[in-house]
């Protein structure tokens, strides 16, 4: 059964949260995929670099990070449980099947059009990187995915989940602050994202191309050595396309300042 830590102290000092056993740390091995995929006028270039726990099966928590990774890693259902191989197959046979789908529309698209070509050469891409990192007693964990598939511009992602090494679950905001310091949060970003971006207020932010009634606490977040917390938020999630991916790094005394909530 899951125990939310749901303290603020648990997100400043994690080591105090393992019950006084020592999880067992993961050891690594990379999985790279590279692959193009020749469809005729679509030409899809996959890059996937996974990064997986080599040693999951020696420990149940370390094997649920892993099967969650996998999952999330390459796009698959929660109900896959094959391994990072089987997952690579299947996230290709995937990409093939949606850029034949795009090659057949632009076939028919050109015969409404009574042409005989299906358009000028397309060149796709898909490519997925994952990082590992380990933070005291959490396993830290980012995806970045970037490629392009037709339209005015690519496409960029990052995807930050945070796992505890003692029981293998996913921590989410709620499981490390209350409601109340969940709100404080949401103050200390917008203070970090004027003084960032030289605004003086929301109506500052708006004019910089930053949507502040969707600004709020991410749930793609890393937790740092040194106490604090980095939120990552995608192209559109609170800004326009323009301003990227933001980052939004507070430290230990700011997350401190949280404490009384």
């Amino acid at each position: 059964m899951r125990h939310p830590l749901r303290l603020l102290a648990a997100l400043l000092l994690f080591g105090a949260a393992s019950c006084g056993t020592e999880p067992l740390l993961p050891e690594y091995t990379t999985l790279e995929t590279d692959t193009l995929l020749d469809c005729g006028p679509i030409r899809c270039r996959v890059h996937y670099r996974y990064v997986s726990i080599a040693n999951a099966d020696e420990s149940p928590a370390l094997h649920a990070i892993e099967e969650s990774m996998i999952r999330r890693f390459y796009g698959l259902g929660d109900d896959f449980a094959g391994t990072a191989r089987e997952a690579a197959a299947a996230a290709v046979a995937r990409c093939d099947a949606e850029t034949r789908r795009d090659v057949e529309a632009l076939r028919r698209a050109a015969a409404d059009k009574g042409e005989v070509q299906a358009g000028r050469p397309v060149d796709y891409a898909e490519s997925v990187e994952a990082e590992l990192e380990v933070v005291d007693s959490v396993i830290v964990s980012t995806i970045t995915a970037s490629g392009y598939r037709g339209g005015a511009h690519g496409y960029y992602s990052v995807d930050v989940r945070n796992y505890s090494l003692a029981d293998g679950y996913e921590l989410t905001l709620d499981d490390l602050f209350a409601p109340a310091q969940q709100e404080g949060l949401d103050s200390l970003i917008r203070l970090r994202l004027c003084d960032c971006y030289d605004a003086a207020d929301d109506e500052e932010l708006a004019a910089r191309g930053f949507f502040p009634e969707y600004i709020a606490p991410s749930e793609h977040f890393a937790l740092t050595p040194e106490g604090g917390i980095v939120f990552y938020y995608n192209p559109y999630q609170i800004g326009c396309y323009a301003l990227g991916d933001i980052v939004v790094e507070l430290g230990r005394n700011e997350l401190r300042s949280l404490a009384g909530r």
